[in-house]
């Protein structure tokens, strides 16, 4: 456990403030900087007061909340033999809510490796336009008729900590989504974060990257969950290539307690 409050220290390209919620509700601020460096050069810049949640000098760019935004990540797992008809359901979910006025993204993605998954990667203005959401005529529609057809769900909310733009993929592009979710093991959390935050700014920059998101699950502050986005299989491979991607598949076991990786195509309205 780190006593608050704790200072740790880092050399990198940049430096940000972002703000954490802690799981005992505490406000916590961190001040790091970010480069992809082996992990044992990877320390932490930064003051923590779990106790007043203030930051020391008072200078907090609190990048996480520099935005009302709201993204949530749904799954869902459809019976046996139920897939057509689930994903026709979901197909109808697109353009309507695409339409709402709240409403930034709303993606449906199909696993690859299992086709009784779907995901639907979703962000909202704020957390009231999410509220409205299920509100609508064609998501009341859904919720009446979805029961029948699935055998689990989960639902995530999370805030994304480092906001990007987004490249558009160009004609002919197909977008490869990929989603996934890391809980560090315990005591390995500041570590995680400050590694995933590493792949941030290097994989934006490749040209086969159109978006790449960290994000922090709201119920479990210590989850966060990346939705990525590149240009057909062939951007993905080129990723998975790159130095820091292999040091991160080096790293997971030592940092990471559970992790869910998926690889799904992007399904478009009907």
């Amino acid at each position: 456990m780190l006593s608050a409050p704790a200072v740790f220290r880092m050399q990198g390209a940049f430096n940000k403030f972002v703000w954490f919620p802690d799981r005992s509700g505490s406000q916590v601020y961190l001040s790091f900087s970010v480069r992809t460096v082996p992990l044992t050069r990877a320390l932490i810049s930064g003051r923590w007061d779990l106790s007043s949640g203030s930051y020391f000098n008072g200078a907090v760019e609190t990048m996480a909340n520099e935005t009302n935004q709201l993204v949530v990540i749904a799954h869902f797992e459809a019976k046996p033999g139920k897939e057509k008809q689930l994903e026709e359901l979901f197909r109808g979910l697109l353009s309507p809510s695409r339409a709402e006025p709240g409403c930034l993204r709303y993606e449906l993605n199909h696993n690859l490796d299992d086709p009784r998954r779907f995901t639907f990667a979703e962000k909202f203005r704020s957390e009231e336009a999410f509220q409205e959401h299920p509100k609508t005529p064609h998501v009341r529609h859904f919720l009446d008729v979805v029961p029948a057809l699935i055998a689990s769900k989960e639902v995530r909310t999370l805030k994304e900590l480092f906001p990007g733009r987004e490249r558009p993929l160009q004609p002919g592009e197909s977008p490869f989504v990929v989603i996934a979710h890391f809980t560090p093991k315990p005591g390995k959390r500041v570590e995680l974060l400050s590694f995933l935050s590493s792949l941030i700014e290097p994989t934006r920059a490749e040209p086969g990257c159109s978006r790449y998101e960290l994000n922090q699950d709201l119920a479990d502050s210590d989850t966060f969950s990346f939705v990525e986005t590149f240009a057909g299989k062939a951007g993905f491979d080129a990723h998975c290539q790159q130095p820091y991607i292999a040091k991160l598949f080096e790293i997971l076991p030592v940092l990471v307690d559970k992790q869910v990786i998926g690889l799904h195509r992007q399904i478009n309205p009907s």
